[in-house]
């Protein structure tokens, strides 16, 4: 990752501590919620390396996508038309705003 670059992180996260906050570089400080997390940073030095401490000693991360560019904006502010279908719980998300393209960064935890 290079510096002066916005990137986005999502990971599923699972079995942290109680009221358990997260910060991603210089980005800003998260509640974490029990499932798929998003983060928006940016790194002060190229690194090839994204620590997520403290997490505790159950904490399970896994899904790690890391993203350059801003895929967060919007995402609090009525960002998705949700349309409910039938079967087996089926959710589909239409998105109302139309997000930057961006790199896609993938890593298996």
């Amino acid at each position: 990752m290079k510096p002066n670059t916005t990137y986005t992180l999502v990971a599923d996260i699972r079995y942290f501590p109680s009221n358990q906050e997260l910060r991603v570089f210089n980005g800003e400080r998260k509640r974490l919620v029990a499932g798929i997390n998003m983060f928006t940073f940016t790194v002060p030095t190229e690194t090839r390396t994204i620590n997520l401490t403290p997490l505790g000693n159950e904490t399970e991360v896994k899904n790690v996508e890391v993203w350059e560019g801003n895929y967060n904006e919007g995402l609090e502010k009525n960002s998705f038309d949700a349309v409910v279908g039938g079967i087996n719980k089926l959710v589909t998300l239409k998105s109302l705003n139309e997000f930057k393209e961006g790199r896609y960064y993938k890593n298996n935890v």
